[in-house]
């Protein structure tokens, strides 16, 4: 009988010991994602103004550079 390999992992693709560390690992990149779509969606222009469109806007005043 032969018996089947698994294949190798992809370089660069971590590797997980069980479902546990897999699930952990997919919350916290779903988590991100949603983090990112929701700072991306703040700054979208709509017909109303927003505070949010001023978060980038950085002004020199007096001399003093912008944190």
């Amino acid at each position: 009988m032969k018996t089947e390999q698994q294949p190798a992992p992809a370089p660069g693709s971590p590797t997980f010991n069980s479902v546990k560390e897999v699930e952990g690992n997919l919350k916290a990149r779903m988590d991100k994602a949603i983090s990112d779509l929701q700072h991306e969606m703040a700054s979208i222009r709509t017909g109303r103004a927003s505070l949010g469109l001023l978060d980038h806007i950085r002004v020199d005043y007096y001399g003093t550079p912008p944190r």
